[in-house]
């Protein structure tokens, strides 16, 4: 690697600076060694003594600094288009992998939700709740339309519809008799244990539902 790919190297990684960043100093030495320039042929003309090695070693060190300063952007000027190469590509993967998602959550949603009156088990999405969230966010600030993000808004919503423990079979959305749930039901606000012996669906969804609203302001969508 050679002097000027360390240079720019260090510059972009480490101090954060762009190409433009070095197109301007080069602009400002280019102008420095016009001045320079000048003022070494106005010494020698008048002057032509000791003095005009001053404002000619300014004016080498000028040159250099634009010629320098071009390399450095020249070099940056690659990796950045190697940065942006990368970020685009992974941009369209979690693009498509979004869109999987969405078109896998909305094949359930149109064929296997469950009824109305109905709770299903969480296994029986296509993807775990947190993808599918991170999914419909994503779709949310991407798509365009006010019909297109009102459905998008149902579709969150409608996660509720799905619940841990529901079994292969759906459930009515009232308290049916199960184990392991009393947790869940006291975190649900009954403090009653023997209401916690129960999983009181309409109230678990009813509360997810709440919840689910509540991630799509915190996510600033209204």
């Amino acid at each position: 690697m050679g002097t000027f790919d360390e240079l720019a190297e260090k510059a972009y990684v480490s101090e954060k600076r762009t190409s433009d960043d070095f197109r301007n100093i080069a602009k400002k030495n280019a102008f420095a060694f016009w001045i320079f320039t000048i003022t070494t042929i106005g010494i020698w003309f008048y002057f032509n003594g000791i003095w005009i090695l001053l404002p000619i070693a300014l004016m080498l060190y000028s040159a250099f600094q634009v010629v320098s300063s071009k390399k450095i952007a020249t070099k940056i000027e690659q990796l950045e288009k190697i940065v942006a190469s990368a970020q685009e590509e992974k941009a369209n993967a979690e693009e498509e992998r979004f869109k999987s998602v969405i078109n896998s959550y909305g094949d359930v949603l149109k064929t296997s939700a469950p009824l109305p009156g109905k709770v299903a088990d969480e296994t029986k999405l296509p993807h775990k709740k947190r993808v599918i969230k991170e999914a419909i966010v994503w779709a949310f600030h991407h798509q365009q339309g006010e019909r297109n993000k009102g459905q998008l808004k149902l579709a969150y919503a409608a996660l509720a519809r799905w619940q841990h423990g529901v079994g292969d079979k759906d459930q009515d959305l009232q308290a049916s008799v199960g184990e392991g749930t009393l947790d869940v039901a006291l975190l649900a606000g009954t403090g009653n244990k023997q209401a916690a012996e129960k999983k009181d669906w309409n109230t678990l969804v009813q509360i997810e539902t709440e919840t689910l609203k509540r991630e799509l302001k915190d996510a600033n969508i209204r």
